[in-house]
């Protein structure tokens, strides 16, 4: 209690951990902030090809009505479309008599293309709005909804399985720790006495 050095010690190495802790939480942050800037942009280019199938879909059943055999180009453009979007998400594809292609998510659970009616992913904020955390949203019947664990597979299933596997984990364990470290330390400065005998 009455070495200086040691105390100086103590204090300097609280010093470097809170610096080190610091660091770490920089680097989630960071990485949180890439994680919502993948999960934007990914959306944006799965809508994109969603429109392009869909006007693809409009030309191929105008063809089909009209008892002509839809124009093979077409229908390759409709395949690279489907194709490049199977790469940023889990589909299922339902082939129509009318010549039309409907999508769904890789569970078949959430009409993407349906009879040709387009029902975007959103890229948004979710509902805690200070965890800063971009969700995926679908509006179906009316209602706007989280639809995030229903993408699995491609660009970004693998971005949002890695923030809920790693990113997420990494920071409950630091703020575990955190609490974990500030509740050991409280403790002990309640037990001592500073350099002039005050509790």
């Amino acid at each position: 209690p009455t070495s200086s050095t040691s105390r100086q010690l103590v204090i300097d190495e609280a010093s470097n951990l809170e610096s080190h802790i610091s660091n770490l939480t920089s680097v989630l942050e960071e990485t949180q902030t890439q994680v919502n800037s993948q999960v934007s942009g990914l959306t944006t280019e799965i809508n994109n090809r969603l429109e392009t199938i869909k006007a693809i879909n409009i030309q191929v059943e105008s063809a089909t009505n009209n008892g002509t055999q839809p124009p093979n180009d077409l229908l390759d453009q409709r395949d690279q479309a489907i194709l490049e979007l199977s790469q940023y998400m889990d589909i299922t594809t339902f082939s129509q008599e009318n010549g039309r292609i409907d999508i769904h998510t890789g569970d078949g659970r959430l009409p993407l293309l349906s009879d040709n009616t387009l029902t975007k992913l959103e890229a948004d904020l979710g509902p805690y709005r200070d965890e800063n955390r971009i969700e995926v949203y679908m509006t179906l019947g009316g209602q706007r909804q989280v639809v995030s664990d229903n993408i699995n597979g491609g660009q970004l299933g693998g971005v949002l399985d890695f923030r809920e596997n790693l990113l997420d984990k990494a920071q409950i364990d630091l703020g575990l720790t955190l609490n974990g470290l500030t509740a050991s330390m409280n403790w002990q400065h309640y037990q001592g006495y500073d350099l002039n005998d005050n509790a």
